[in-house]
């Protein structure tokens, strides 16, 4: 579903045929057809309401979703910021290290997954 334009058309449509099922054509079939037309319509207000707070529940989870994810990435850019800063001082210690290499590329790679950081 395409939330929330599917669950907003959903919703139209139940209303709608709540609607036609007041009707009193709609409950003199009902009755021919031996169902009770209030507990149709009670049955018909509890799936909306189930609807509705699934509709709900789902909203509520993709804004923790969403917050989680820029949770996740803001630490992946820490991480990425103090891994570079902890190599680039190694690099200034070791500087003949044959791992910086190796290291610079990794970081290097890992850059091009990070946003584009600001001229401060």
């Amino acid at each position: 579903m395409d939330y929330p334009e599917d669950c907003a058309e959903l919703l139209k449509q139940c209303d709608e045929h709540m609607v036609k099922l007041r009707s009193p054509e709609a409950q003199a079939r009902m009755i021919a057809d031996g169902r009770d037309p209030e507990a149709v319509l009670r049955e018909m207000a509890a799936a909306r309401d189930t609807l509705l707070a699934a509709n709900q529940k789902c909203e509520e989870d993709q804004e923790k979703s969403l917050h989680a994810r820029a949770d996740v990435a803001d630490a992946s850019y820490e991480a990425f910021k103090a891994t570079r800063k902890s190599v680039q001082e190694y690099k200034q210690a070791n500087p003949l290290d044959p791992r910086l290499e190796e290291w610079e590329d990794q970081l290097e790679a890992w850059a091009e997954q990070m946003p584009k950081e600001e001229p401060e």
